[in-house]
């Protein structure tokens, strides 16, 4: 699953939003006209970074714990838990504490389905939010009581302030619907709000944990209940059959996405669309492809000119070289190659090489006067300069 850049970065400017309006127009109004007072007891700039502080701390642990207790309530195993790096994680059935590496913003609590039918996330979404609102009312009337105390309670509004601004600004990252820097409640909620979906990821965890503790992988599931995430699911499975030249099975389950019944989105429909006919062009009888090719309506056919994908790339350089005949547009999309894969799904990557990598060779059989432009893995020609400069190099170190 690849993670919105664009989204991400829509997340972190409304956490700064938050930090500014809150200093701005519930912080500062206080420390104007209750400063003085307030460095009597305690330096004003130090104890905004002490509530900073506790306030960091707080809440990443009533976020972690919060994931942790609904874990439980949704059928689910806890395999890492960590705030700042710091918990544990489950080695060969064994807790090893210490620091650990997490994917999250101040901590990261993962977790297998116990049974991928059954198991849900609803505890460990809604527990958390459940420990926000009652922090939000805990600082609330704080605050309250710190004004009627007047001048001598200011602090307390500071810190209570200054703490609930936190907690507000951790959430917002935390309920993000998108797929941000790491797996949010909010995408979480928006994605196995479908019951295909959360048995299509509870498979995909139990599928990751095997990969990572070198344990017996399950057998891949195709799905028959199509949405723009086991479309993507099954897209993964359709490269792996690809890759190994089942091309009639691959074909298959690309057409459960293309079923015009299916409703996905048209970056979902896309995909599926061009790795279908990468596929048929593969094939010695590019018949079908062809056929395939001349029926795409001008949305379609967008999509492979603009690059879209790998496989919107490997669409382009296979029409280039078998439809087209044109040697200048399949350089010019191979030209292309290593910015397009910069925006590949991990689960995908390592099929798409070795796909356009067999692409192209089979390019060159076919159009031997051709100088097709080589992939970015490939051993790059010298040019005669760089001969040269390597061998001054080598006589060099010979002589020293």
């Amino acid at each position: 699953m690849k993670k919105n850049d664009f989204a991400t970065v829509i997340a972190y400017v409304a956490m700064f939003a938050v930090a500014i309006l809150m200093g701005l127009l519930a912080i500062k109004p206080v420390i104007d006209e209750f400063g003085q007072t307030i460095n009597g007891q305690i330096n004003t700039i130090m104890l905004v970074i002490l509530s900073l502080v506790a306030g960091i701390l707080f809440n990443a642990l009533l976020l972690e714990y919060g994931h942790r207790l609904g874990a439980r309530m949704g059928k689910m195993t806890v395999i890492a838990f960590a705030v700042f790096g710091f918990g544990w994680k489950r080695v060969d059935g064994k807790k090893k504490i210490g620091f650990h590496s997490y994917n999250g913003l101040t901590g990261e609590t993962k977790v297998i389905p116990q049974d991928p039918k059954t198991s849900t996330f609803s505890g460990m979404i809604f527990l958390p939010i459940l420990g926000f609102i009652v922090e939000v009312i805990v600082m609330m009337v704080l605050k309250t009581v710190a004004q009627r105390g007047g001048a001598t309670m200011a602090w307390l509004q500071v810190f209570s302030l200054t703490f609930l601004a936190v907690g507000i600004m951790i959430f917002v990252y935390d309920i993000f619907p998108v797929r941000i820097d790491s797996v949010t409640d909010g995408f979480l909620l928006t994605l196995t709000s479908k019951p295909a979906n959360r048995y299509a990821y509870n498979n995909m965890l139990l599928e990751e944990y095997a990969k990572e503790n070198g344990l017996e992988v399950p057998a891949p599931v195709i799905y028959d209940e199509i949405s723009d995430f086991t479309a993507f699911l099954n897209l993964v499975q359709a490269a792996k059959m690809q890759v190994e030249g089942k091309s009639k099975e691959a074909e298959a389950i690309l057409n459960k996405t293309l079923d015009p019944e299916t409703k996905v989105t048209s970056t979902t429909y896309g995909e599926a669309m061009a790795y279908k006919l990468a596929l048929l062009l593969e094939r010695k009888d590019k018949k079908a492809g062809k056929e395939y090719y001349e029926g795409l309506d001008d949305d379609e056919r967008r999509y492979i000119a603009n690059l879209s994908s790998p496989a919107a790339l490997r669409c382009y350089v296979l029409i280039s070289a078998f439809i087209e005949n044109s040697e200048n547009e399949c350089n010019y999309a191979l030209d292309k190659t290593e910015r397009v894969l910069r925006g590949c799904a991990s689960e995908l990557l390592e099929y798409e090489k070795a796909l356009i990598d067999a692409e192209v060779k089979e390019i060159r059989s076919e159009h031997i006067s051709w100088d097709v432009y080589p992939l970015p893995w490939e051993e790059q020609p010298k040019l005669p300069e760089e001969e040269e400069e390597e061998t001054e190099e080598t006589e060099d170190e010979e002589e020293k």
